[in-house]
């Protein structure tokens, strides 16, 4: 079905389910990112430290930055997201990113943000292994 499609003035239900654990749901008109041209060569040189925590730290190489988003995020594998209202406020969400009409409900472990400003949304993280190689 396509937005036109919606009955403005009927009930309506959208949901999101989280299928993979750490997942999440991005909407966003504009996105823009950097990333780091060399990964594998900036991973074998912190190879060299010797007091690298391998276990722990993590090297972020891309960064993506979103303007009037929303972000949906699950922790658990499962997670379901349902908002209801009527198909005005479901199109609203789903093309601008916030309806103050919309009721929420969800399963646990969900971080939910709706904004309408700018910022960082996305990270990419890879940890070095002890050879110089990432993962």
């Amino acid at each position: 079905m396509t937005l036109d499609a919606l009955d403005a003035s009927g009930e309506a239900e959208l949901n999101i389910s989280f299928n993979a654990e750490n997942s999440y749901f991005l909407k966003t008109p504009k996105l823009s990112g950097k990333s780091m041209v060399s990964a594998l060569s900036v991973a074998r040189e912190v190879a060299k430290l010797s007091n690298w925590d391998y276990q722990k730290n993590y090297i972020v190489h891309q960064v993506y930055h979103a303007e009037d988003f929303v972000f949906l995020g699950s922790s658990s594998k499962g997670s379901t997201l349902s908002f209801k209202g009527d198909g005005d406020a479901i199109r609203k969400f789903l093309e601008g990113g916030s309806s103050g009409e919309l009721s929420r409900t969800g399963s646990q472990n969900l971080n939910i943000e709706v904004t309408d400003s700018g910022g960082p949304v996305v990270m990419r993280l890879f940890r070095v292994k002890r050879n110089g190689e990432i993962y």
